[in-house]
């Protein structure tokens, strides 16, 4: 045997064995490091617990027909004792809340609350533009609607921020108001501030049908009125831990 052959195969004989776990042509990342990479994948990543609080604000615009017993009111209908309600509209605030999981990356179902409000409403009737709010109270020209119910939200990207969604949910009107359904769609986008926490801005187009027997009333005709169909659309601010 030469000389050159057998530094070669001292040399061979020298090299270390691969470690426990690796083979040939991978590297071995050590378990902390595959940890810190697990964690790290989870961070601004829309995963896990969802919750989200929003404030905003909203438009209500509404139709429907209420009937009214009281003959104070006999002048704005066609019927004695019956007026038909042409549209009632103004301005408002909506709150809401939610609480979730997402069984997959992007995908969440939750539990939604919401609350529209409502003040200084104009409403108008068959025989009147606009009912002069001289003969009403700031009570009788407000209004206050709250569902509750799932709501399904979908990002396309899990760790970017656009977002749109889909309500679904119970409604009532006012306090003693009659229920009704509710749907909303809706479209968001969000900016990360933190690891888990984002802000950004909702858009959401929500629908409200209701119909009840309540003691009737002329300008407030949702607590009393026999049917209603509400549109209130809304922008709002909104914080969400995901």
């Amino acid at each position: 045997m030469s000389g050159a052959t057998a530094l070669w195969l001292a040399l061979v004989s020298a090299r270390p064995a691969p470690a426990e776990g690796a083979s040939a042509g991978w590297r071995h990342v050590p378990a902390a490091a595959e940890q810190d990479a697990k964690a790290a994948a989870t961070i601004r990543h829309h995963d896990g617990l969802f919750l989200r609080q929003g404030l905003g604000v909203t438009v209500l615009r509404s139709r429907g027909r209420t009937d009214v017993v009281d003959r104070k009111f006999n002048g704005f209908g066609t019927t004695p004792g019956q007026t038909r309600l042409r549209a009632v509209s103004g301005p408002g605030v909506v709150a809401h809340a939610a609480i979730g999981i997402t069984p997959v990356p992007g995908l969440v179902f939750a539990f939604e609350l919401t609350s529209h409000m409502y003040w200084d409403l104009d409403v108008e009737t068959e025989e009147q533009p606009r009912v002069i709010p001289l003969f009403t109270s700031a009570r009788d020209r407000s209004a206050k609607y709250l569902s509750y119910g799932l709501l399904v939200l979908w990002y396309p990207e899990p760790k970017r921020g656009f977002n749109v969604g889909m309500s679904i949910a119970l409604a009532s009107a006012h306090e003693n108001g009659p229920a009704g359904w509710f749907a909303g769609p809706q479209l968001g986008y969000e900016w990360w501030i933190g690891e888990q926490w984002s802000l950004g801005a909702l858009l959401k187009a929500s629908f409200s049908g209701f119909s009840g027997d309540a003691e009737p009333n002329l300008f407030r005709p949702f607590v009393g009125g026999n049917v209603a169909y509400v549109a209130m659309p809304s922008l709002s601010a909104v914080l969400t831990f995901h």
